[in-house]
C-alpha cells in the first residue's frame, strides 16, 4: 500500500511541477506587450511607408523605370514556370504513352505515334509543340506570351524526353 501511494505522490509532484512551470511561463510572457509600429520620432505618429521609384538612364539618355523592369522580369519568370509545369505534364504523358502496350492505345515502348492533346496546344500561358525525334526521344517546345531574358523574343522552354528522363531547359 505504501509503495502505490509513493508512486502516486511522485506522479502528483511531477504534474504540479509541470503545471506551475506552464503558469509561470504564461505570466512571464503576458508581461510583455509586443507591437511593432513605424513611427516618426518628431511627432510620434505612425507614418505610412512611401514606395521608392528608381529611375535610371541608359547610355542613349533614355529614362527607364527600374520597378517596371522588375515587374516585367517577374511576369517572365512566372510565365516560364507555368510553361515548365505544362511541359512536365506533357512529358509525363509522353512517357505514359511510351510504356503503354499498343493494344491499349500506347506506343509499345516507342514514342512514334504520340500526338499532343489539343488542350495543350494553346493555353493561357503559351503555345506548345512536340517533335517525335525517334522511338526513344521527344522534344517539347513551349513559347510563352511574355518577353524573355533578352528583352526581345518571347519566353521559351524546351523539354527533352526519353523513356526515363525529362530534361527541362529555358532558352529565354
Amino acid at each position: 500500500m505504501e509503495k502505490g501511494s509513493s508512486k502516486l505522490s511522485i506522479i502528483l509532484q511531477i504534474y504540479m511541477s509541470v503545471l506551475l512551470t506552464i503558469i509561470f511561463i504564461f505570466l512571464f510572457v503576458s508581461q510583455f506587450d509586443v507591437t511593432i509600429e513605424k513611427k516618426n520620432p518628431s511627432t510620434s505618429t505612425t507614418v505610412p511607408e512611401i514606395p521608392k521609384i528608381e529611375v535610371q538612364t541608359t547610355d542613349d539618355g533614355l529614362a527607364i523605370n527600374v520597378e517596371d523592369e522588375k515587374e516585367k522580369l517577374l511576369r517572365a519568370k512566372k510565365n516560364r514556370d507555368e510553361l515548365s509545369q505544362h511541359c512536365s505534364i506533357i512529358a509525363t504523358d509522353c512517357q505514359r504513352y511510351y510504356r503503354t502496350p499498343g493494344n491499349n492505345g500506347g506506343g509499345n515502348l516507342s514514342f512514334i505515334g504520340y500526338k499532343l492533346d489539343d488542350k495543350y496546344t494553346t493555353t493561357e500561358n503559351g503555345l506548345y509543340s512536340i517533335k517525335v525525334n525517334n522511338e526513344k526521344s521527344v522534344t517539347i517546345t513551349a513559347v510563352g506570351y511574355e518577353t524573355g531574358k533578352d528583352n526581345n523574343g518571347p519566353v521559351k522552354v524546351v523539354c527533352k524526353v526519353n523513356p526515363v528522363v525529362i530534361q527541362m531547359d529555358s532558352e529565354n
